[in-house]
This record gives structure tokens, C-alpha cells and sequence, in this order.
């Protein structure tokens, strides 16, 4: 079994025998990847829920920006 991320003690309680696990996005992403933000993800995870341990905000601080956030829907293209 992983050993429980930083955040799973005390900050977010997850099913049993689930995990936070970190993960990397490689600088701009994939090619499957369309748009990412870090902005968002420095917020906080799950909903909003604020990261509150020092591996949490490092994770959410190396997510790379790619493309738009907000895209426009195809019916306001001009």
C-alpha cells in the first residue's frame, strides 16, 4: 500500500484504501492535452478544497499553462 500523501492527513478524507498520489504534467502537456491551468489548481483540488501541506502547493505549482481556460463555443466563432 502507498504511504498517505501530506494532504490525507487531516485535510481530505478519501474512500477506504484510496490514495493521493502526485503526478507530473510535463511542460506543456500532451498532445491529448487541450487545456491546462495552474491557476486553478494552485486554488485547491476537489471543489476548492485548499491544499494546506508544503508537497500539495509544490504539486499544484508545477502544473504548465496550455491553452484556454475559457475556450469559445463554436457558435460565437466569427
Amino acid at each position: 500500500m502507498p504511504d498517505l500523501h501530506p494532504e490525507q492527513r487531516g485535510n481530505v478524507n478519501l474512500y477506504f484504501n484510496s490514495f493521493l498520489v502526485d503526478m507530473e504534467i510535463f511542460a506543456g502537456g500532451s498532445p491529448l492535452d487541450k487545456r491546462l491551468t495552474s491557476d486553478s489548481a494552485a486554488k485547491g483540488f476537489f471543489y476548492g478544497q485548499p491544499w494546506s501541506s508544503a508537497e500539495g502547493k509544490a504539486m499544484a505549482a508545477r502544473v504548465p499553462k496550455k491553452g484556454n481556460p475559457y475556450p469559445v463555443p463554436p457558435n460565437m466563432v466569427k
